[in-house]
């Protein structure tokens, strides 16, 4: 059987079978097979698995040396729930995952009354629709007492629920507490800050709920969690007041990790940010989109206590070049791999410090996108020859020209750059052919290019490097490439690991994509975005013949001319039997080319599929409605077309489509009120039929 290993005298103890769409009747097959007697970890997530299969599996009295399951992503609901939390023939259960189950405060207090798993270690139920009453019942669980992991992020919980966890004396050996995306304000974080049974705990998530100061100057008070390792609050709404009396607590030897990314900090948390001297262990720091400026960055710049430094996160604040300045003249970080500081009013002369640091020889990753760099800054990054373990550069939206893109082109010490991003910028051909002859790069693995005003000559250039032989994807998109750049970009042979390829926007014709169509180097292609050119059927025919691509899961080709012979050519090519997405929209392929689209038989691993604007009437949607190929398909997009009552009828009555999360039939012209009400209230469609149209989608 597929996915299992690890076996004692032939039976198995370890089988995994995620993602198989596996359902109720797979499951009865599973449960029959007298192999699995001895199982003790069993992962099926994400295989539409509800209450019955649940139920079927609580009941297996056999599975009782069942020690790991994980049922995530399953829409088991409160009575799956109830039937899992009922059981009594699992006394060896260590780890119980139920993420993304659809379970509500009833099956919470199923799951919360449970006496029989006294060994349970790790219980998540992220991404549910927990609330306060389900919250209190498992707080008040008596019986996990060895509980090390406790995940209820992303539910419902607010201060009522987060008090009654704060008040739990039980879970002695909680060492991770995850309760991110919830509705916790100060009260119920006062009441977690105050638990002084927790003494184990490494690691708390508070981030995307309501804490103020008040919150986070409780937190600052606690003295018992004297293994604190990681703490994380970002999204809430805690400012200098409650940084202060975070920073005070001298409790916390061991904080390696504090995530305050989207707060109200300004200069004065800042200051006293950098004022600790507690915290020698910290590894990582986040303090992104908040309103520090230069005089608080300076402060934290100037700190000598934090030698453990890895990685430092002050993107989107209010630094300019005096911050800039202070940071680049740091000596104490010499373990620092990664300085995010994009998004701020950093000039050439503050990036001219930072490349003149000689004390970051660990760096991997330096983010600098959307500053005011221009060429002067960049040359004089290009001058660097300390960061000989950079892997990772991100210059996008920073106003460079070909002067700067040259000076970073000819950088020898960057031999293990892995990702380069440009885009935005104002390269044009002549930065794109100094980037082409870049010999130094072997380690390339994506490089991103959008937005840079390259036409045909800097779609050579670039299409001719025969160094980068380890890229995997290549971003073009948004230039002025045509077909001359692209069919020197397609004929690269060294590009054999390519698997992202974006020439969205590019003015390419039928002649570029027939030569992409032609291409037999990408065997590892996995996306490739040709939309928003001017490819008709002539060029789209060859795509669609490509037998190559094997490996093709994403194929964006909206936005061109794409018509009824093209839809035939892809639907009956064998080779894209991977393909999970197919993006069509705003193109000419009317009733006739859904038809073929519809007689598909090779994509059964299809999952979202968009039609919109294509002049699809009736006949055309039941076509594809006639489809019984596409059993993974959960998103159809069919807005902006003509499809009527009996079109919309047909796609209602498809049974085959059990994964369907959306149907997109908005604005289909002549759909009248009545004919929607009726599509809406068909007991096949359920909720999800949807009338609205989100461009921004």
């Amino acid at each position: 059987m597929d996915g299992v290993s690890g076996s004692t005298a032939s039976k198995s103890t370890y089988l995994e079978l995620d993602d198989e769409n596996m359902g109720i009747n797979g499951l009865s097959k599973l449960i029959q097979d007298e192999k699995l007697e001895n199982i003790e970890k069993l992962s099926l997530k994400n295989n539409d698995l509800d209450y019955e299969a649940a139920a079927l599996i609580s009941n297996h009295k056999t599975w009782s040396n069942l020690r790991e399951l994980d049922l995530s992503t399953n829409p088991i609901g409160d009575k799956g729930a109830s039937m899992i939390g009922n059981n009594d023939n699992w006394p060896n259960l260590v780890d119980l995952r139920l993420a993304k189950c659809q379970i509500g405060d009833k099956g919470a207090e199923s799951i919360g009354k449970n006496k029989v798993w006294i060994n349970l270690e790790t219980l998540g139920l992220g991404e549910n629709n927990i609330g306060d009453i389900g919250a209190k019942w498992i707080a008040e669980n008596i019986t996990w007492s060895n509980l090390k992991v406790m995940g209820l992020g992303n539910n419902k919980i607010s201060d009522e629920g987060a008090t009654a966890i704060g008040r739990n004396k039980f879970w002695k050996n909680l060492e991770e507490l995850g309760l991110g995306k919830n509705k916790i304000g100060d009260i119920g974080t006062i009441s977690i800050a105050e638990n002084t049974t927790w003494r184990s705990l490494k690691i708390l998530s508070l981030d995307l709920n309501k804490i103020g100061d008040i919150g986070a100057a409780a937190l600052g008070k606690n003295e018992a969690w004297v293994k604190l390792e990681e703490l994380v609050l970002s999204c809430n709404q805690i400012g200098d007041i409650g940084i202060k009396a975070i920073v005070q607590n001298m409790t916390w030897k061991n904080l390696k990790k504090l995530v305050l990314f989207i707060d109200k900090i300004g200069d004065t948390g800042a200051e006293a940010l950098s004022k600790n001297e507690t915290w020698v262990n910290l590894e990582e720091l986040s303090l992104g989109r908040n309103q520090i400026g230069d005089i608080g960055i300076k402060a934290i710049a100037q700190n000598t206590t934090w030698k453990n430094l890895k990685v430092l996160s002050l993107a989107r604040n209010q630094i300019g070049d005096i911050g800039a300045v202070a940071i680049g003249k740091n000596e104490t970080w010499v373990n620092l791999e990664e300085l995010l500081l994009g998004g701020n009013q950093i000039g050439d002369v503050g990036i001219k410090v930072i490349a003149q640091n000689t004390t970051w020889k660990t760096l991997k990753v330096l983010s600098l996108q959307r500053n005011q760099i221009g060429d002067t800054g960049a040359g004089a990054l290009g001058t660097n020859e300390t960061w000989v373990n950079l892997e990772e550069l991100i210059l996008e939206s920073s106003q460079i020209g070909e002067v700067g893109i040259k000076a970073i082109a000819q950088n020898k010490s960057w031999k293990n750059l892995k990702r380069l991003y440009l885009g935005e910028n104002q390269i044009g051909d002549a930065g794109a052919l100094a980037l082409g002859m870049n010999s130094f790069w072997v380690n390339l693995e994506q490089l991103r290019l959008c937005r840079n005003n390259i036409g045909i000559e800097g779609g050579k250039a670039i299409g001719s490097n025969a160094v980068w032989t380890h890229l995997q994807e290549l971003d073009l998109s948004r230039n002025n490439i045509t077909d001359q750049g692209t069919v020197f970009i397609v004929s690269n042979l060294a590009w054999k690991n390519i698997q992202d390829v974006n020439l969205s926007k590019n003015s390419i014709g039928d002649e570029g994509a027939a030569a992409i169509g032609r291409n037999t180097t990408w065997v590892n292609l996995v996306r490739l975005d040709i939309s928003g050119n001017n490819i008709t059927d002539k060029g789209a025919i060859v795509i669609g013949n490509n037998n190559v691509w094997t490996k093709l899961k994403v194929l964006s080709m909206d936005s061109n001319r794409v018509g009824v012979e093209a839809c035939a050519a892809m639907a009956k090519n064998p080779t894209w039997s991977n393909l999970e997405e197919l993006d069509l929209t705003d193109n000419q392929i009317m009733n006739e080319g859904a038809k073929e689209l519809g007689k598909n038989v090779f994509w059964s691993k299809l999952t979202n599929l968009c039609l919109s604007g294509n002049q699809i009437g009736d006949m055309g949607a039941i076509a594809i409605a006639a489809n019984k190929k596409w059993t993974n398909l959960k998103e159809l997009d069919l807005g902006m077309n003509q499809i009527k009552y009996k079109g919309g009828l047909a796609l209602g009555r498809n049974i085959s489509w059990k994964s369907l999360k959306m149907i997109e039939l908005s604005n289909s012209e002549g759909m009248e009120a009545e004919e929607k009400n009726a599509l809406k209230s068909n007991i096949l469609f359920g909720s999800k039929i949807s009338f609205r149209y989100d461009f921004d989608l």
